[in-house]
């Protein structure tokens, strides 16, 4: 899994190098990680981090990169995808993880059901955006998810 400052500089490259238009970026965001912490402890926190981690980078084909954004927040780079395109790769990792089952068995715990939110977005290669601009709207996006109950990836059409 590719860092932040990693993260940062393929999506400069990206925005700079019209061969690689269209592209799309998906945030993504564990739901409820905090309360997850202090509910099952930081051990199984982490440990569910590394397994999402892996998740996405099980889906990284066709020039997909995946890295860690912050904290609980992956960051998704998919290349000559539109909008829709994403939207369907990010609906089905979503469905993936949520259907994953992560087991701490020194202490013999067990959590299933983790989720996610997602926020997508097309780069406006007509807007010559930035990538600050890019992530401000995936992020939107990410943030409707949330207050509309998580677990989901918008935008929805």
């Amino acid at each position: 899994m590719l860092n932040r400052t990693a993260f940062e500089r393929e999506l400069n490259a990206y925005t700079e190098n019209a061969q690689t238009w269209p592209f799309a970026l998906v945030l993504v965001d564990l739901d409820h990680f905090k309360q997850l912490n202090d509910t099952y402890g930081h051990v199984l926190g982490d440990i569910a981090l590394k397994q999402v981690a892996k998740r996405l980078l099980d889906y990284c084909r066709e020039g997909v990169q995946a890295f860690r954004y912050g904290g609980e927040e992956f960051a998704l780079l998919l290349p000559k995808r539109r909008l829709n395109s994403a939207k369907r790769t990010a609906e089905t990792l979503r469905a993936a993880i949520d259907r994953m089952v992560i087991k701490d068995r020194r202490r013999g715990q067990t959590l299933d059901h983790i989720t996610v939110s997602m926020g997508v977005a097309e780069y406006d290669e007509h807007a010559r955006e930035s990538g600050a601009d890019l992530i401000y709207r995936a992020d939107q996006q990410l943030y409707k998810a949330k207050n509309l109950g998580r677990n989901r990836v918008m935008p929805i059409n």
